[in-house]
């Protein structure tokens, strides 16, 4: 059983509080399941990348995570 680092998720709360931006990459589902649910608690955009396992989350939902272009 996988148990988050509470002073990951004191830092993650502190971020969303002060409104910055999030890019994240996370291996485990949980700690992102997590993350998703505090997002959605505070009405944030995000979106999810899934790429070879891992899980990236960001709230920059109008540029490309790997250009950097606008959509």
């Amino acid at each position: 059983m996988l148990v988050l680092n509470p002073q990951w998720q004191k830092n993650m709360l502190d971020k969303l509080q002060a409104g910055s931006e999030l890019d994240i990459t996370l291996k485990s589902t949980k700690p992102a399941t997590w993350l998703i649910a505090e997002l959605l608690k505070r009405n944030r955009l995000f979106k999810v990348y899934k790429v070879s396992g891992v899980t990236r989350i960001t709230t920059e939902t109008d540029s490309c995570p790997c250009c950097k272009r606008k959509l």
